[in-house]
């Protein structure tokens, strides 16, 4: 539970932890709670649940990590008990025991909204017409074409596992044998927006509901029928479809919701059940910020006549509508994005789909910088109380840089002090001096002094955990130490040279806002961390260090957030990441971290 404390450490894995119901009674009594081996059932060690689940929670609130899964509610499910389930898959929307695989696809929902003109144009052409009724005045779901679209989904799915390639034969055995498919869906948010329902309402969580219920129901309907045309799958003999209700099926499960990122954005559409991640942001090209924003919004808001380059940019600057008055109320109801939504609506909505699923649901619950350790304990139990299979947590900014130490020392290495003590000293410095007349900044300082007051701070970059010094003297900002990685390595050499390089600037005169603005966006497509707080290099993490510790705003804000925010950079084309459906995804390319 505890080996992501780090942030630099095993970055590639996802970690989750496996909650039996009996540990969640023994958190809701504060009971003990035996922890056993695994292997052979012997208890180990007896701790008090409530504690160890604080830990838990603890290290999600710091990082993200771990998420849970709820292995007996995914077992009560399971539809062939005669193979038990231990683990999920990273993402932890599939549950599958040994040697098991899923094949996954995804309904695009977007394209089953109907606007009032072609349901009308539908109606007329279907010869329902007739009679007396009032006309479409709203937009609504395509019922007869997603139902048309699901049977034709679960018949290619199931035509995958027969013609697939396995890499063993025990997962070729178990594959054919249990002809799990995971039939998903993605654009939800999309078609909520063309519905015009906000998705954090009660209506968008009805929606949900009846949506996938649908799905479901005629996906067991096909391979009902499948299994009529090809038989059932090999274990159905043991599996609940056989011992509960006769019911003969051509796959042990028919549902589940996967990460989309790639497909999402081939389709063009919002990832699986995620809220939008922003209605615009920021996108760095070719040296430039400019706004990318959704283009549906901008759409709506030429039909609707408020639309201009500088209202885009407003958008871009803030992500989200809802604080931007000249957008009319109703879209800036319906066009909400995660941060905008309640840590209790999202943990809500997953739940409304589960329902419904046969397996799991790959989904991220967003909680905003600010969040308490009780909130992310909130999200789990009611993720638990609501029947959902497991639950990932997501801190805005959880990943982000920290102050280490502050003082002075002889060697340009500062000694370590509290935060508050670093800020209290920063209030008590004097203005800088200035130079004497006729004389330039670099001679005014004549040499290094033995010892000089300064802050050192740690960030995370893609290249590993990275930390700038930055050393003061009584006309200023006067030198800067880069250090990353073990010394000898070529990245190890660039940091040493850069600051190098920023410490002679400084000698002759260049400000930290000089040297801010040159470095400040540099990309070099290893980027750490999600959102406008993510280190997208090494020169860019030196910029973030220098505009938290020298530049502030007027309202006494970081200078780090002054500047538009730029979403995180992909390390295949640039733009922008963010992270939904428990992974990091580039909503311009289709990178995901978990492909």
């Amino acid at each position: 539970m505890e080996c992501k404390r780090d942030n630099d450490e095993i970055n590639n894995f996802n970690i989750s932890v496996a909650i039996t119901d009996e540990f969640m009674e023994a958190v809701r009594t504060d009971s003990d709670f035996a922890l056993k081996n695994p292997r052979n059932g012997e208890v180990v060690k007896t701790v008090k649940a409530k504690e160890l689940f604080r830990k838990i929670v603890e290290g999600a609130h710091r990082n993200g990590e771990p998420g849970v899964v709820f292995i007996d509610a995914i077992n009560a499910d399971n539809p062939t008990p005669q193979f038990p389930i231990e683990a999920t898959n990273p993402c932890s929307e599939a549950h599958l025991p040994a040697y098991d695989s899923c094949n996954l696809g995804s309904i695009n929902l977007e394209r089953f909204v109907l606007t009032a003109a072609e349901a009308e144009e539908r109606i007329a052409h279907n010869g329902n017409g007739a009679g007396p009724r009032e006309p479409k005045t709203t937009p609504c779901v395509d019922w007869t074409a997603l139902r048309k679209t699901v049977r034709t989904a679960v018949r290619f799915l199931d035509n995958v596992i027969e013609v697939n390639d396995y890499p063993l034969p025990e997962i070729a055995r178990m594959s054919k044998g249990n002809r799990r498919i995971g039939l998903g869906v993605m654009g939800f948010a999309d078609a909520l927006v063309r519905l015009g329902v906000p998705y954090d309402s009660d209506r968008a969580l009805d929606l949900a509901n009846s949506i996938m219920e649908f799905i479901d129901r005629h996906a067991w309907e096909a391979s009902r029928d499948l299994a009529e045309e090809r038989g059932v799958f090999d274990n159905w003999k043991g599996s609940v479809h056989a011992t509960r209700d006769g019911r003969r099926v051509r796959n042990a499960t028919v549902t589940t919701i996967a990460p989309t990122g790639t497909i999402s954005m081939i389709a063009g559409c919002s990832g699986g059940i995620e809220p939008l991640f922003a209605v615009a942001f920021m996108r760095r090209q070719a040296g430039m910020e400019m706004p990318d924003v959704n283009p549906e919004f901008v759409r709506v808001a030429k039909d609707r006549g408020f639309y201009s380059e500088d209202l885009m940019r407003s958008v871009a600057e803030a992500g989200g509508v809802r604080d931007i008055e000249e957008v009319p109320d109703d879209l800036r109801s319906v066009w909400v994005t995660s941060q905008e939504i309640s840590p209790e609506h999202h943990v809500r909505m997953q739940a409304a789909f589960q329902k419904h699923t046969s397996m799991g649901i790959s989904k991220t619950i967003n909680l905003p910088n600010d969040a308490s350790l009780e909130d992310v304990a909130d999200a789990y139990t009611l993720a638990y109380e609501t029947g959902c299979k497991g639950v990932a947590v997501y801190r805005d900014g959880s990943r982000d840089a920290q102050v280490l130490s502050t003082g002075s020392s002889p060697t340009g290495k500062t000694e370590k002090k509290p935060e508050g003590e670093a800020k209290e000293r920063a209030a008590q410095t004097p203005r800088p001096a200035n130079p004497a007349p006729g004389s330039s900044l670099a001679e005014a300082r004549n040499g290094r002094p033995n010892n000089l007051d300064g802050t050192t701070k740690k960030l995370t970059t893609g290249h590993g955990p990275m930390y700038v010094t930055m050393n003061d003297d009584e006309f200023g900002a006067r030198e800067t130490f880069v250090i990353l990685g073990k010394p000898g390595g070529t990245a190890a050499a660039f940091a040493d040279a850069l600051g190098r390089t920023i410490s002679l600037a400084l000698t002759h005169g260049a400000s930290p806002a000089d040297v801010v603005h040159q470095l400040r966006g540099i990309q070099d497509g290893h980027p750490a961390g999600v959102g406008p707080n993510a280190v997208l290099s090494v020169p860019d993490g030196v910029a973030k260090a220098m505009a938290e510790h020298y530049l502030k705003a007027e309202d006494g804000a970081s200078a780090g957030q002054l500047a538009l925010p730029v979403a995180a950079a992909c390390p295949d084309c640039s733009a922008a990441l963010s992270r939904e459906e428990g992974c990091v995804v580039c909503h311009s390319c289709g990178y995901s971290k978990c492909s």
